[in-house]
Formats: C-alpha cells, structure tokens, sequence
C-alpha cells in the first residue's frame, strides 16, 4: 500500500503491518498495528500512540474532523468472554484516555467535543475536558 501526498506528489510505502483506518484532513494515515495506532503525517513523520493496560485487539480507528485527535476501539479477552472499550487521544503523541465502557461508543461533533457511551449514560466532553452528563430514558439510542 502507497501513501500520495497530493500537495507534494511524494509516494510512501506503507508496510503491510498497517491497517488504514482513516485519513485527516491534512492527509495524515491512522494506522492501527495490534496494540499500537500509528499516525503517518504527510512528508513521512510518524506518531505513535499506544492504550494503557492490555488490549489485545483494535479497531475502527477515526481522525476528528479537525485532525487533531483520534478515536478508536478495544478490545480485551478474557477466558470465556471479553470487554470493550473506547479510547481518544491527541493525533500528535501521547497516551490514549479511556472515554467509554463499550467499545464504539464514541463519537465526535465537527467542532471537536465527542459524545460518549458510559456505563452511566452519555457524556458530552467539551475540548477544555469539561463534561455535560445527559439523561436519556433507558436503553434509548442517540443519533
């Protein structure tokens, strides 16, 4: 798989460890590899970014719409069953935060605050890390 950077034409190889799961704005990759969410900024830097605790699986990885942070799912095993989670974090580095008890339970607004499934409801997180709780009647789905 091949990386384009349409402002400057240059052609990345990715290696074949990396499962493409979204791409910003600005052209960066999200690239999740077991444990690890890699973000392939354009003109070949990479950003690591790794989940607290023992995950063994990951997947469907989402850049914000601003580019600056991404959202993605886990999940552990665990003898005869498993636990999801979501997790976010800052596409430029650092450790991923565990937002949600479900894995997929976050979702973010264009203007960067997400929504976020909990096993005490929902939760709107501002970008100053301020939080809204939301009542809703139970086993109601937002949309």
């Amino acid at each position: 798989m091949w990386s384009l950077d349409p402002s400057s034409g240059v052609l990345v190889r990715l290696d074949a460890s990396c499962q493409l799961q979204d791409v910003a704005s600005d052209g960066s990759l999200l690239c999740i590899q077991g444990q690890t969410l890699t973000v392939r900024h354009p003109g070949g830097g990479t950003t690591t970014l790794v989940f607290p605790g023992s995950w063994d699986q990951s997947g469907a990885g989402h850049f914000s719409a601003d580019g600056r942070q991404v959202v993605v799912s886990a999940v552990s095993f665990q003898s005869s069953s498993s636990v999801g989670a979501t997790f976010v974090g800052k596409a430029t580095g650092g450790s991923m935060e565990r937002v949600a008890d479900a894995a997929f339970g976050v979702y973010f607004f264009p203007d960067g605050r997400f929504l976020a499934q909990t096993s005490a409801g929902w939760v709107v997180e501002n970008q100053n890390g301020t939080k809204l709780a939301l009542s809703l009647p139970g086993g109601d789905t937002v949309v």
